[in-house]
Parts: structure tokens; sequence; C-alpha cells
């Protein structure tokens, strides 16, 4: 393969890199030029043996360049070849021949491809049959005219490329200021949630209190919080915002604790906005509010099952501490965990945490600790006669109760009664 001294005309960076490294590698020495101007002055200072040329560059532009070139006494015998990935039309080609151009080729050509019609172009040329354009290079006038069409012809498709862009761009940026709305919505909705639950586990905090600061958290997690007003009612209870009141623009959502209805969240407009999933509301509202209540009913839940541990707790205790007999828990290792009377000279406070085994003689242990197991295995209650330390200090027997204490189906621990 013959190595050629070749010019590069283009005014992309990367376009020129990239064919310049091409041409390099397969031995070729290239100069380069970023415009007709820079070609020209290149090229009648040391002729190349061929150009190769983009059409669309700023100054002077492909086609006025091969024009100059064909017009050149020096220049017009050396091989002037198009590269281009913008002109494409074939009206394109038509008019680069007729300005006596050897070749016109579309970008992207493969580089094997591109090498092989460069050699052809140079091979022939060599051996004096390289075809010559099919009329003489026209005349000024004409060479204006047809100049103008193809300038104006790929003028209009920029233009129609740059209105698509824009329509593009102004697409994506609709969607991403659509996104970044949502993304706010999103976030206002889980600093409402948040917000709910930081309520429900603040130590001390009243069940009023919980509620009306609930309620308040509400409106803001909608998307039209200037207007927005809240609602929160509650068997016979009622929490609103000071703004609330109750309008045709209304959303609602039930309470409920154990399959029972027991109260409502109610949010409203106080004035009209566009139709949108639910009125004016978006269906992610739906199931804020839905979720709202339904984390409520939770709350609600495991608050009046506290109130009702803590209501037999305080009767059990009550029963316990008034009653004749001992009644104490233990667990399965013999510690103390209630008890409501203890012997002489000590508190019921410090006998808990204590072993049983403390208060029984030795000889004892066996019987106690066998009746504890049994009802540890079966969970089924049993009874015992030991001697033990009665209240003024001396010992005496006593019949005893042992019963199970479950949870979550086991038995931990043990009443026993004396």
């Amino acid at each position: 393969m013959k190595k050629l001294k070749l010019l590069v005309v283009e005014d992309d960076p990367q376009s020129l890199y990239m064919l310049q490294f091409l041409l390099q590698e397969r031995g070729h020495h290239v100069e380069t030029a970023a415009n007709g101007v820079e070609a020209l002055e290149k090229a009648r200072r040391e002729p190349p043996d061929m150009a190769i040329s983009d059409i669309l560059m700023p100054e002077m532009d492909g086609f006025s360049l091969c024009r100059e070139w064909k017009k050149d006494q020096q220049l017009k015998g050396i091989p002037f070849v198009f590269y281009s990935a913008t002109y494409t039309d074939p009206k394109d080609e038509e008019f680069a021949l007729r300005l006596g151009a050897e070749r016109f080729i579309t970008k992207p050509t493969e580089p094997e491809a591109l090498l092989e019609i460069l050699q052809d172009v140079i091979k022939e040329h060599e051996e004096g049959v390289l075809a010559a354009p099919k009329e003489p290079v026209a005349e000024e006038a004409d060479v204006l005219q047809q100049y103008s069409e193809r300038l104006v012809k790929k003028l209009e498709d920029k233009m129609l490329q740059l209105e698509e862009a824009n329509r593009e761009l102004r697409a994506r940026e609709e969607a991403l200021k659509q996104s970044l709305h949502d993304l706010g919505e999103r976030v206002k909705e889980l600093d409402c949630l948040y917000g709910i639950s930081k309520l429900a586990e603040k130590p001390g905090i009243s069940w009023t209190a919980m509620l009306s600061g609930v309620v308040d958290l509400i409106p803001p997690a909608w998307q039209h919080a200037e207007i927005a007003c809240a609602r929160l009612t509650l068997e016979d209870q009622q929490f609103q915002t000071e703004n609330y009141k109750v309008s045709d623009w209304k959303q609602s959502s039930d309470i409920s604790v154990n399959g029972e209805q027991v109260g409502t969240v109610e949010v409203c407009y106080l004035e009209e906005r566009p139709e949108r999933d639910e009125g004016p509301f978006v269906k992610e509202e739906r199931l804020l509010i839905s979720g709202i209540a339904q984390y409520l009913g939770h709350i609600i839940e495991h608050r009046w099952a506290d109130e009702a541990l803590r209501e037999s707790e305080e009767k059990w205790r009550s029963l316990a501490e008034n009653a004749p007999d001992i009644i104490m828990t233990v667990d399965r290792e013999g510690t103390i965990l209630f008890i409501n009377r203890t012997v002489p000279g000590m508190t019921p406070e410090q006998a808990i945490g204590t072993s049983v085994y403390e208060y029984v003689p030795p000889e004892h242990h066996h019987t106690m600790r066998e009746s504890f197991e049994r009802v540890f295995e079966t969970g089924e209650a049993t009874n015992y006669e030991l001697e033990g330390l009665g209240p003024d200090g001396s010992t005496s027997w006593y019949e005893s109760r042992v019963g199970p204490i479950r949870r979550d189906g086991q038995v931990v621990a043990v009443t026993v009664i004396t």
C-alpha cells in the first residue's frame, strides 16, 4: 500500500482525531485543517496527494473549498474527496460532484471501506483514468444558485432538528419539574407520618395532646396545604385544625380497631381546585389518608390494650394486697417477681428478686421445686403442703396452690397462693 500525504479538513475535534488516527495507523502522513481557509493556505504551501474534507465548517465550508480548489491551477489536479455526516442527500452528492469532487462519502463508513475508496481514488488518479465530472465546473451564477439551494435546505433541516430538539428538551424539563414536584409531595407525606409516629412515642404525652398534634400535622402533607383543614373524630371526641370547616371538597377514611369503626379522619379544601383523581385530590393523598387512619387504628388499639392491662393489673394488685393469703409470682429459677406480704421485718420490695427457697427449710425444697416444674411442663395447676415461716417468725405447715402464668401460649411464671 502506497503511503500518502493527506490533508484532512474537519472542524469537529473528535471526528478529526478519529480520522487522523485511522490514516496514520495505516502509515499515511496526515496534515489537518479546521476550515477551508486554513486548508487552502496549507495546500498551497505544501500540496498533498489528496484532500479529505467535511462540508459544514466555519469561515469557509467544504463546498466553497472544493470550488476554490478546482479553480486553483496548483491544486485542481489533486483529488478532492468529501466525507460528511451532515450533507447526505443525493442532491448534495450531485452538487459536490459538479463542483469537481472525485468522491462523495457519507459518514459513518467502515474504516476498511473508507481506506479502500481512498486507495482507489489515488490509483485512478495515477493511472490517468480518474473519471472527470459529467459537466465542467459550473458557471459562477449556477454554482451560487445550487450552493444557496443546498445551504437553505440544510438550514431548513437544521431548523427542524432544532425545533424537535427543543420540543424534547421542553418535554424533559416538564417531566423533571413534575418529578421534583412529586418528590416534594412524597417528602411532605413522609414528614407527616414520621411526625405522627414521634408523637405516639413521646413519653408522658396525654391522649388529648397526641391527637391534637396529629390533626395539625395532616394539612401540610396535602398538595394545596394553604387551603387544607382536617378533623379527627374518635368515638365521642373531636379534634380539628383552627380553620376547619366542612366543604364540598372533602376526603375521609375510617379508623378501625379490631374490625370495628371507632373514628374518622377528614381533610377538606376550603376553596375549589381543578379535578384530579378523586375530586381535587390525587391518588397519593387517598393512600396517605388511608395510611394515617390505619396507623391511628394501631395506635388506638395499643393504647386501649395498655389501658385495659393497666386497669387489670391495678385490680389484681388491689385484690392481692388486701387478700388474707400470701400471693406471689415466681419464675422458673424460683426468683420472686411479686409478693403481697412477707414475714415480719421485711417489706415486699425487699423480698422481690430473692429466691423463694430462702424462706423454706431445705428438706422441703424438693417438694416445692417439683410442684413448680410440673406446672411449667404441663400448664396445669397443682397443690403442695410444706413447713415454712409464718407471719410471726414461727414455723407452720402451709397448703399452697400453684397456677400457670402464660404469655404467647407459653408458661413464663407461676402464681403461688398460700
